[in-house]
C-alpha cells in the first residue's frame, strides 16, 4: 500500500513517528568515511557452536542489566560511552553497527520479505501477509537487527496466547540464531520474582500482552529500555485490548521505539485498517496477497477438490419439520412487514441484522414491537439450528437444543410440541442404531471424510514422500470436531485423530485442550480443529475444510512450503 494509494482511500498515518531511526543513522555517521550508506550484509545466522566462535559478527551481545556502565556494557571488549548515540530519538544506539543490517542466508532470500524488512527497520509498519508467507521470518530479522543496534535495549515480541508465544520463540531462535541466554518467555504463569530478574538480565522477550501491560504498569519492566516491539495478530489491537493498553502506557513516557505489527486478517474494510494504524502508531503499511507479483513465484501448487454429497430422505424429513417450525415463528414478522418472502433462506446473521434495523424503528406499537423482537430472537436461534443441521447433521442439531446453547429463545422453543417431536425422532433414530458396531454418521460428509482420510493414509504407507504426512480437518463448530473424531476413531491405528480445541470461556464451559496440552497435539497425524485454533496448528500436506472459503484461506499456510491437497 503506497502513500498515494493510501491518500486516495483516506487513510492517514502517524507521520510524526516516521523514520526517526534513518535520520539518526545519517546524523551519527556524518561525513566520516568510516561509515558509508546503510548496507545489507548477508550472512548465515546460525547459533555459534561455542562462546569463542561467532558466526554472525565480531560484536556478540550478552545479557546486560539496566544499570550497566561503560566497563560492563554487554559487548565483547570494553566500549566507552562514546560508541553509543545519546540523543533522545535513539538513545543507546551502538554506532559501529549502524552502517549495516544483517539478513540471513540460512533461508531462501525472498524479495518481498527483504523489501518489507527494509521498510520495517526504519518505519513503524503494519505487515499484512497471508498465513504461511513468512511474517515470523520478517519479525525475527527485524528483532535481531535491533538487538545488534541497541546492546543495552530490550526487544519485545507479543502474542495473544501462551501457545503462540512458545511457538514464536522457537521459530525466531531457529531463524536468527540469537543466543538463548539473551531470550526469555514471560506469561501469566511466570513467577513475579523471576519476571523482575528477567527484565533486568535478558534482552529479548516473548510475552503475552496482558503480562506486558501489567509489568509496565507496576514498574516491573523499565519502558525506557524498550527499543523494538512486535505485535503478532495485530488485528486484535482494537478497543481496550491489551495491545492498545501497552501502547498507551509506553506513550506516556514519550519514548521512541520501533513498532512492527503482523496480521493475516486485519479486516475487510478501511475502517478496520485505520483503527489498527491509529492504535499502534503505524507509519507504513506493507500488504501482500498470494497473487502479488513479488509473491506468486514462491507459491507452490495446491490440488483443490470440491466433493458434492447427496442428502438422504431422512435428512430432508428432519429439515422439513424444522422449517415448518421456522415458518410458524416468522408469521408475525410477515404480518407486520418486518420480513418478506421465505425467511428460511436467511442466515442467523441476516436475522440479527433485521433485528438491529427493527429496533431502531420508532412509529410502532410497543406490544407489536415486543412480539416481533421475540419472534426475531427465536428465528435467529432456528436459523443457526438449520445451519447446523445442513452443515453437520442430526447430532449437531440435537446438541444445539440440549446442552450447548444459552440463547434467550431456548426456553420458549423447548416448550414447542413440534420441536419436541423432532428431537424425539432424532433420539429414536440413534437409539435404533445403537446395536450397530460401526460408526453411524449424522451427516453424509462424515462418512465421506472417513473414506477420504483412509485412502490417503493407505496411499501414504506405499509412498516414501508421504510417510510423514499430516492431515488437519477444520470445522466451524466444536460439535463438528467431536463428530469428525468419532468418525475417524475406527480407523486406528492407521490414523491417530486428535481433537484440537481450546477451552470455552462462555457461560457453559465445555471441555477442551488447555494451552499446555495444545502444544503437545501438533505432532499427531490427524488434528481436528475449530477455526479459532488455526494459528496454533502446524498444517501438513493434506487438509479437509468445512467450506471453499476456509480451504482457500488456510491452504496458504502450506502452499509456500510444499505441494498441498485440500478437500471441502
Amino acid at each position: 500500500m503506497n502513500e498515494e494509494f493510501a491518500d486516495d482511500l483516506g487513510i492517514y498515518f502517524n507521520d510524526e513517528e516516521d523514520i526517526y531511526f534513518e535520520e539518526v543513522l545519517k546524523n551519527t555517521r556524518g561525513n566520516d568515511d568510516e561509515f558509508g550508506e546503510l548496507k545489507c550484509t548477508f550472512s548465515n545466522l546460525r547459533e555459534p557452536e561455542s562462546a569463542e566462535e561467532d558466526s554472525v559478527e565480531s560484536y556478540h551481545f550478552k545479557p546486560v542489566a539496566s544499570n550497566s556502565n561503560s566497563e560492563n556494557n554487554g559487548l565483547k571488549g570494553n566500549f566507552s560511552d562514546s560508541f553509543y548515540y545519546t540523543g533522545q530519538e535513539a538513545d543507546g544506539f551502538f554506532l559501529p553497527s549502524g552502517n549495516y543490517y544483517y539478513y540471513p542466508t540460512n533461508f531462501p532470500v525472498r524479495e518481498y520479505q527483504k523489501t518489507i524488512i527494509e521498510t520495517a527497520l526504519f518505519n513503524n509498519t503494519l505487515v499484512v501477509l497471508p498465513t504461511g508467507l513468512g511474517k515470523t521470518f520478517i519479525a525475527a530479522v527485524v528483532m535481531y537487527n535491533f538487538y545488534r543496534w541497541y546492546p543495552r535495549g530490550l526487544v519485545i515480541f507479543m502474542a495473544p496466547t501462551r501457545p503462540l508465544v512458545t511457538q514464536q520463540i522457537n521459530a525466531c531462535t531457529n531463524i536468527m540464531g540469537i543466543p538463548p541466554s539473551d531470550i526469555t518467555e514471560i506469561t501469566g504463569k511466570s513467577v513475579k520474582t523471576n519476571r523482575i530478574d528477567s527484565w533486568k538480565q535478558k534482552r529479548i522477550f516473548f510475552v503475552t500482552p496482558q503480562v506486558m501491560a501489567n509489568d509496565v504498569l507496576k514498574n516491573v519492566c523499565d519502558p525506557n529500555r524498550v527499543r523494538c516491539v512486535i505485535f503478532d495478530e495485530a488485528h486484535k489491537a482494537r478497543g481496550n485490548y491489551s495491545y492498545c493498553q501497552v501502547i498507551r502506557q509506553m506513550s506516556d513516557f514519550l519514548l521512541k521505539f520501533r513498532i512492527l505489527a503482523l496480521s493475516a486478517t486485519p479486516g475487510n474494510n478501511l475502517e478496520a485498517y485505520q483503527e489498527i494504524i491509529h492504535n499502534l502508531n503505524i507509519a507504513k503499511v506493507q500488504v501482500r496477497a498470494e497473487d502479488s507479483p513479488d509473491v506468486v513465484k514462491y507459491i507452490h501448487g495446491r490440488k483443490l477438490s470440491h466433493i458434492v454429497l447427496k442428502l438422504d430422505n431422512l435428512w430432508k424429513q428432519f429439515q422439513g419439520k424444522l422449517l415448518e417450525l421456522y415458518e410458524d415463528y416468522s408469521r408475525p414478522l410477515k404480518d407486520h412487514n418486518v420480513v418478506r418472502g421465505n425467511i428460511s433462506t436467511l442466515s442467523a446473521y441476516q436475522v440479527m441484522t433485521l433485528m438491529e434495523t427493527f429496533k431502531r424503528k420508532k412509529d410502532i406499537d410497543q406490544n407489536v414491537k415486543n412480539r416481533c423482537n421475540m419472534s426475531l430472537l427465536v428465528c435467529q436461534t432456528l436459523a443457526h439450528a438449520h445451519n447446523l443441521l445442513y452443515t453437520y447433521g442430526f447430532k449437531a442439531l440435537y446438541s444445539h437444543f440440549y446442552g450447548e446453547s444459552d440463547s434467550c429463545a431456548m426456553p420458549i422453543l423447548l416448550k414447542n410440541e413440534k420441536l419436541k417431536s423432532l428431537l424425539r425422532a432424532i433420539d429414536d433414530y440413534f437409539k435404533d442404531k445403537a446395536h450397530e458396531e460401526t460408526y453411524v454418521p449424522s451427516h453424509p460428509k462424515f462418512a465421506k471424510l472417513r473414506e477420504v482420510i483412509a485412502a490417503h493414509f493407505k496411499t501414504m504407507e506405499q509412498n516414501v514422500e508421504l510417510r510423514n504426512s499430516k492431515v488437519i480437518i477444520y470445522c466451524q463448530y466444536r460439535v463438528g470436531v467431536t463428530e469428525a473424531q468419532t468418525a475417524l476413531k475406527e480407523l486406528e491405528p492407521l490414523v491417530r485423530p486428535v481433537m484440537f480445541i481450546g477451552q470455552s470461556s462462555g457461560k457453559k464451559k465445555s471441555t477442551g485442550l488447555g494451552q499446555k496440552a495444545q502444544l503437545e497435539v501438533t505432532p499427531k497425524l490427524v488434528s481436528i480443529s475449530t477455526d479459532s485454533e488455526k494459528k496454533n496448528v502446524n498444517i501438513g500436506s493434506y487438509g479437509a475444510f468445512a467450506s471453499a472459503r476456509r480451504a482457500a484461506e488456510y491452504g496458504s499456510r502450506t502452499r509456500s512450503a510444499r505441494e498441498h491437497c485440500s478437500h471441502y
